[in-house]
């Protein structure tokens, strides 16, 4: 009976003795592992310029895409010297509402054209690397951080002669931005980060019937994020 015990003693104690080192670990500083959710908003623009065989067709448009979104983050964060904090962080984000419909302008006839172009930006996957200072013993940080990132976007440009052409993809490109983050209890942490995305000029097909016309995109966006994160 006794050497049942035993075993069971050992994995209390063990199990105590873990619990009680992430906790601890969490009260002194910023540093170690961390899971997350934010609150984010949205705002931003993307430019159109049709082509014909990479020629200037004369037609334009710009569509400026609002909206919040929820995401997941998960990261690790090490602090350097008692001062200095650089990290790592994977995030997903699903936005609501950021979208936004325009007309494209024919420079040909200095007119509206009657065709539309919606474009809705659904999701949003980043991987950010940060670098900055902590304070307050160890229980704030200010950054910068940058990195790379990926933006799944509908795009439907409305023709009245041939119909709708739809364009469900993932766009990439580059992100950098600033943050700051405080740790209010044992395990629980808020930040507040600011992100520039630019994913550069990306070609898609207009119409399936036009065979050498293609729209050159080039998105930019700057996200707020309000995140509460649990630290390990």
């Amino acid at each position: 009976e006794l050497l049942m015990k035993f075993p069971s003693t050992i994995l209390v104690y063990s199990f105590t003795l873990l619990t009680t080192s992430f906790a601890l670990h969490a009260e002194n500083n910023l540093e170690g592992p961390y899971v997350g959710i934010d609150l984010g908003y949205l705002d931003g623009t993307e430019k159109g310029n049709e082509k014909k065989s990479g020629v200037d067709a004369g037609y334009h448009f710009e569509a400026k895409p609002k909206g919040f979104g929820l995401g997941l983050a998960l990261g690790y964060d090490k602090i350097l010297s008692d001062k200095f904090l650089i990290g790592a962080e994977i995030a997903g984000y699903r936005f609501k509402n950021a979208d936004d419909r325009t007309t494209p302008y024919d420079d040909n006839t200095s007119a509206y054209t009657t065709n539309t172009y919606k474009m809705d930006l659904k999701y949003k996957l980043e991987t950010k690397l940060k670098a900055g200072v902590v304070f307050n013993e160890k229980k704030s940080s200010i950054y910068i951080l940058g990195g790379v990132g990926a933006a799944k976007i509908e795009r439907t440009y409305t023709t009245i002669a041939e119909g709708d052409y739809n364009n469900n993809d993932w766009t990439y490109g580059t992100l950098f931005g600033f943050g700051s983050e405080h740790l209010v209890s044992d395990n629980i942490s808020l930040k507040i980060e600011h992100i520039i995305s630019n994913y550069g000029e990306e070609k898609i097909n207009t119409n399936a019937s036009w065979a050498n016309t293609k729209q050159y995109m080039d998105l930019n966006d700057s996200t707020t994020h309000v995140g509460l994160q649990y630290r390990f």
